[in-house]
């Protein structure tokens, strides 16, 4: 077939040359090899590519430069985004109708490999080269230091000083700056007022849409969360900040993030365990991981969080700098399946002892069966995987009940900013032994279970998990439960939240176990949203 395309190449279209690359580099990362011809042909559909012969939608610019990165051809993906994709020449969508509607922006994905690989080999002017492509892509000014501040952090990382400097006073010409460029200024032993504005304010900085483009809308919460965390938290107190983001999702709009009753989940097992480096599949924006970060810390610990959205992993690094924790958190950009190979080189086999899972609930059992293949985890170590119920993760937890590795218990709780919405959450146990790393049996029953999950999980994104209460999402819930108690799995512990002092002084939330076949309470109609401001839940740790 390759030899048939190759005098071929320059009839083909758009979607043609992005497919048949994307196939290739798939299909080489499959198999192991490349298939015979594949650098011939690369070689030949680059060549229309960067003389704009073909000139390939956004998403399909998306599957190249992942394509070429994936076969070793980093430099040139590199080269064809300077070329035909910086300074502002995204091409637009090539779908129509309803799909074009709501496909992610092409932008979202090729920033994630380019960041991702730039990062990874220690590249600190490609680094900041796309910081700033980011940043005069957005409208919100916001964003825009979002994205200078973390240029400033990539230079700090390799101690250039006055590179990091020499933003900062761009900062201040542009009147840019935030709460997270004061702080990073404080850590270069600067006071920001005094920074003297910059000269010449760099010509890609000059840049700015006339509009939010869907790049940019597509993070319309996201973005708000940092406005607001910019706007009200104190630099370099995590609580307050963790207070601003509890916040926004108790009284403005649901947020993805595992607060209130999740959260004295998550401390109970870090009291317990006493991690010394956790692993979160999901960073979002920040929240669970410079919480977990806040506990872990004065002992030593780290979190390494791993986030695929880069507008995403922008908003969680200056979350976690303004909490003044960028020292114990780590955000590595990409996908996990690329991101988990970067981890282990860099901390080594068995160095993890605790994970975090808040992806897609549908891929748990993969990735985790793949930490245990490649000796990520330490032995023993503990895994915490959160909306086990809606949307569902059918496959994890038929994975952690029927394996005899795992110790597990399944949390019923409610979910944060949404307490009519019941969810699980998992913390399993991991041991190593004679089934470690191996696949579950597979029950095809499950396979509907999974369909339907990922329905609702994308339907969620596209609203909020609030808005999908009662029907379907109750009965899929009630089938979901139905159909591992079947199997004789039950949920074995629930958590229960009170007031104290009448709310005057918060809530308090407190892990209590079932007895053998008793169910959980049901809900009786209180919402802590109702009495509550952020900040004010707290966690019972269990002795």
């Amino acid at each position: 077939a390759i030899q048939l395309l190759l005098p071929r190449v320059t009839t083909l279209d758009q979607q043609s040359v992005s497919n048949i690359i994307w196939v290739l580099a798939t299909a080489a990362k499959q198999r192991g090899s490349e298939v015979p011809g594949t650098q011939e042909l690369f070689d030949a559909l680059l060549e229309c590519m960067l003389d704009l012969r073909v000139r390939v939608d956004s998403e399909g610019a998306a599957m190249v430069i992942w394509a070429f990165y994936s076969v070793g051809r980093f430099n040139d993906a590199w080269t064809l985004y300077v070329r035909t994709l910086s300074d502002g020449r995204h091409p637009e969508h090539g779908k129509t109708g309803f799909t074009k509607k709501h496909a992610v922006d092409g932008r979202q994905r090729y920033y994630q490999t380019l960041l991702m690989e730039t990062e990874r080999r220690g590249d600190v002017a490609k680094q900041v080269f796309l910081w700033k492509q980011m940043a005069a892509d957005f409208y919100a000014r916001s964003l825009r230091a979002a994205c200078l501040n973390c240029a400033v952090m990539a230079m700090m990382n390799v101690g250039d000083t006055e590179g990091a400097k020499d933003i900062l006073r761009q900062l201040v010409r542009t009147r840019l700056g935030t709460g997270v460029s004061e702080s990073l200024a404080r850590r270069l032993g600067l006071v920001y007022e005094e920074l003297e504005p910059a000269c010449i304010v760099d010509i890609t900085l000059r840049r700015r849409p006339q509009c939010q483009s869907r790049f940019e809308d597509f993070h319309y919460k996201e973005a708000g969360v940092l406005e607001t965390v910019v706007g009200t938290a104190t630099p370099g107190d995590a609580t307050s900040v963790h207070a601003a983001i509890e916040n926004v999702g108790l009284k403005e709009v649901w947020l993805k993030v595992a607060g209130g009753e999740k959260s004295c989940v998550i401390d109970n097992v870090i009291a317990k365990h006493r991690p010394r480096l956790i692993l979160e599949f999901g960073t979002y924006v920040g929240y669970t991981c410079s919480r977990m970060a806040l506990q872990v810390a004065p002992w030593g610990g780290k979190v390494v969080s791993m986030e695929m959205d880069p507008v995403n992993a922008t908003i969680a690094r200056n979350h976690i700098e303004m909490c003044g924790l960028s020292h114990a958190v780590t955000v590595q950009l990409g996908h996990s399946d690329d991101a988990v190979q970067i981890v282990l080189d860099k901390y080594g086999p068995g160095s993890v002892d605790m994970v975090f899972m808040d992806q897609r609930g549908t891929a748990f059992h993969d990735d985790l069966q793949r930490l245990e293949r490649i000796g990520l985890l330490s032995d023993p170590a503990v895994v915490v995987a959160d909306n086990v119920l809606k949307p569902g993760a059918p496959y994890h937890v038929w994975r952690i009940s029927s394996m005899p590795h795992y110790r597990t218990d399944i949390i019923d709780l409610r979910e944060f900013g949404s307490a009519p919405v019941e969810d699980w959450m998992t913390v399993s146990w991991v041991h190593r032994g004679p089934t470690y790393g191996m696949p579950a049996e597979e029950l095809r029953e499950l396979t509907a279970l999974a369909r339907e999950s990922d329905r609702f999980r994308l339907r969620a994104m596209a609203t909020s998990m609030k808005d999908l209460v009662g029907d379907p999402l109750d009965e899929f819930a009630a089938r979901f439960t139905a159909e591992f108690v079947r199997l004789n799995i039950r949920t074995s512990m629930y958590v229960r939240t009170d007031l104290v002092n009448g709310g005057a002084d918060g809530v308090v939330s407190r892990l209590v176990r079932l007895a053998p076949g008793e169910s959980p309470p049901k809900w009786e109609g209180w919402d802590p949203r109702d009495d509550l401001v952020g900040g004010r839940w707290r966690s019972h740790i269990e002795p």
